[in-house]
């Protein structure tokens, strides 16, 4: 799992209050409420970070051993995996370069 990349599902909707994320699951229209390290994985979950690396940051951020940070993440993705808020990728998501290639950017 930790080479993987951890993607947010884009039919979810979500919000961040209060420093913590709340997230609908469409298919059930139940209220996930995340607590600090769920939001900070949450946060993270764009598809250009492998799973090892959201671990790495979190060890960083929270001063935690990586054995802790390891197994707290994984609990927490296998979880959202399975409710379809998340899901993990072999690749990275592809980068929108709409803006860039519009001119937004530009100058």
């Amino acid at each position: 799992m930790l080479h993987r990349y951890l993607v947010q599902n884009v039919d979810t909707p979500a919000r961040v209050m209060d420093g913590n994320a709340v997230i609908i699951t469409p298919q059930d229209a139940v209220l996930h409420t995340l607590n600090e390290v769920g939001t900070f994985i949450w946060a993270r979950a764009d598809g250009t970070r492998t799973v090892g690396q959201i671990v790495e940051q979190m060890v960083v951020s929270f001063e935690v051993s990586p054995e802790q940070a390891r197994e707290d993440a994984t609990q927490f993705i296998e979880a959202c995996v399975a409710r379809g808020l998340m899901h993990l990728s072999d690749a990275p998501a592809p980068v929108d370069l709409t803006p860039v290639l519009s001119g937004a950017n530009l100058l």
